[in-house]
């Protein structure tokens, strides 16, 4: 961005400084107009700079086949203008303007197949992934219970199936 301002300004001042020599113009007239251009040239960089937004969160995938397919969900969505997801960490670095919903980053690459850190994929989503891209899918975490590790949901099945068994006998 300084360089930008740098360029713009260099412009300025070149076009100003080699204007014709005919026109007859106080110097203060031109010093003022200089002032401007790069009053304005700032305020358009400043403007540019507050609403460029990034976002950083995990997606799983797995290998070059997600990176592209992940990256290119994240660009088709309004406002995103850079992505890029390291594969070593599965993490997804985004950029964008303020305009960019993230809710629907997640849902967008939710629905190409890939699990992140607020939206899971649908399993038939997942299904219809190459299979270089599966990647070995986290199972949602539940609330532990008993000492041992095992939730309240997992010991209740577990006496189902004992009294299935029981009843069999």
């Amino acid at each position: 961005m300084k360089r930008f301002v740098f360029v713009v300004i260099t412009i300025a001042l070149l076009t100003v400084a080699c204007g014709k020599k005919e026109e007859t113009q106080p110097v203060t007239e031109t010093a003022t107009t200089e002032q401007e251009i790069i009053e304005e040239a700032t305020a358009n960089v400043e403007t540019e700079v507050e609403k460029t937004v990034s976002m950083n969160f995990v997606v799983y995938g797995k290998g070059e086949t997600a990176k592209k397919m992940i990256e290119t969900a994240a660009m088709s969505v309004k406002g995103v203008t850079e992505a890029s997801w390291d594969i070593e960490k599965m993490m997804i670095n985004l950029k964008g303007t303020s305009e960019v919903e993230w809710e629907t980053v997640h849902n967008v690459i939710a629905g190409a197949g890939f699990d992140t850190a607020m939206k899971k994929a649908t399993k038939e989503a997942y299904n219809n992934l190459p299979d270089d891209a599966k990647y070995t899918r986290v199972r949602k975490a539940t609330v532990r219970d008993g000492q041992d590790g095992t939730s309240q949901k997992n010991k209740n099945e577990a006496g189902r199936v004992k009294a299935k068994r029981q009843k069999a006998e």
